[in-house]
């Protein structure tokens, strides 16, 4: 599986996202993840592409 690795103080973690985690995270935001990044472009959900 592919992770980010991610360091806090003495603890180290490995994060990941699947695709249930993935759409509620969507939901939450109101938008594709990556489309907070972008300059006004919008990027389908996973939701919409399925």
């Amino acid at each position: 599986m592919m992770y980010y690795d991610f360091e806090a103080g003495n603890s180290a973690y490995k994060l990941r996202l699947n695709t249930r985690n993935i759409i509620a995270l969507e939901k939450a935001l109101g938008c594709a993840p990556l489309g907070i990044f972008g300059k006004g472009d919008r990027i389908p959900t996973t939701t919409e592409m399925v």
